[in-house]
């Protein structure tokens, strides 16, 4: 048949036969194959424009998340607070508030820290650790003793009148546990009660730190209040 030809394949036993190959497929070996085309080359300015076009959508992602992530950095600030008590201890008392031997005032429970307050009244030489307050100046300590009730009703007083005296000692303490103070504030969300939230008190406390009276003098006098709203400026014995 002239569509077929022989090819020879060797066999096992060494001898040869012919092998009939499909003109079918032996066509389509002789087709002509058409070359793979090569791929365009892509030029650097095509390079870079994608490069910039990816630069600002990334960008462009981290503007957008910018935006939404501002507000909820500034719900984290502390927040204000006014700690009024009323104008007298019976309103005080009926607003919630009790007298907070570190504030020296009257405070509602949300700019009180009774843990902290707990811990300062067992940081004295007195009995359980407590702090001696007196009536007067007298650096001898022969000054009349008051209770923390007595000390609590001087709210009530004239400001002139509203004072008790007490050890350069305790002056310190106070300050160092109002910055503790402060910082426990801020992780709750809040600030410290406006009468101590200022720098005016910083700037007193640093020269606390730095004077060298001794401990156990009593040289100062502190003003109760009611709420801790104000501040008033404590005197000293001359």
């Amino acid at each position: 048949m002239e569509h077929l030809r022989d090819t020879w394949v060797k066999e096992e036993n060494g001898g040869h036969q012919p092998l009939l190959e499909d003109p079918e497929s032996h066509s389509i070996v002789n087709q002509e194959v058409e070359p793979c085309r090569k791929p365009l080359p892509i030029s650097t300015s095509s390079v870079l424009l994608i490069l910039w076009n990816c630069a600002l959508i990334i960008f462009g992602i981290f503007g957008i998340l910018s935006i939404y992530q501002e507000p909820q950095y500034t719900n984290h600030l502390p927040e204000p607070i006014s700690c009024n008590c009323g104008s007298s201890i019976a309103e005080a008392i009926s607003l919630g508030c009790k007298y907070d031997d570190l504030a020296v005032a009257w405070l509602p429970p949300y700019c009180r820290d009774d843990e902290l307050l707990a811990e300062f009244n067992r940081s004295g030489h007195g009995p359980g650790g407590s702090w001696y307050y007196y009536a007067d100046d007298d650096n001898k300590m022969t000054s009349r003793l008051l209770s923390k009730t007595e000390v609590s009703m001087l709210a009530e007083q004239p400001l002139e009148k509203a004072h008790f005296w007490t050890t350069w000692e305790w002056h310190i303490m106070h300050c160092s546990f109002y910055w503790r103070k402060e910082f426990r504030m801020r992780n709750r969300g809040f600030t410290v009660e406006a009468r101590y939230d200022k720098e005016i008190h910083v700037q007193h406390c640093q020269n606390v730190f730095l004077d060298r009276t001794p401990l156990n003098e009593t040289r100062r006098a502190f003003a109760v209040s009611l709420g801790g709203d104000t501040y008033h400026v404590t005197k000293s014995a001359i």
